[in-house]
């Protein structure tokens, strides 16, 4: 899809061969496109906009989440998430780019509901 600037869609170019959502059957449907683009732009600006805290903290465990592909968080950068919290950071890498969640959608469920038992666990 292009945004309505002509550009061609963020989601698009985040997700290269591997972009399956959200899905082009959904994106035919003008009436479901006008629900669904509204909010991935908000999104999008969010991500363009925001300035993080280089010396933000949590004082809680963090689990990353990356594909092995994914240009926007490669697997370096994640790991660098550890620095933001004085708790354990978990990193779960799955095979895929930037949507590599619709590739493996119970793997990934199955790690973030590991990832919250082992926080009930602690």
């Amino acid at each position: 899809p292009r945004s309505r600037r002509g550009r061609r869609s963020p989601v698009r170019q985040r997700g290269g061969a591997s972009w399956r959502w959200p899905r082009p059957r959904l994106l035919a449907d003008e009436e479901l496109r006008e629900l669904i683009l509204p909010a991935l732009r908000a999104d999008y600006t969010a991500i363009e906009t925001h300035t993080p805290d280089p010396a933000a903290r949590v004082d809680c465990p963090i689990t990353v989440f990356t594909g092995d592909r994914d240009p926007q968080l490669p697997v370096s950068d994640a790991r660098a998430w550890s620095a933001h919290t004085s708790g354990r950071c978990d990193l779960r890498v799955f095979p895929g780019a930037h949507f590599y969640l619709s590739d493996h959608p119970r793997d990934v469920a199955a790690a973030v509901g590991d990832a919250v038992a082992a926080i009930r666990r602690a």
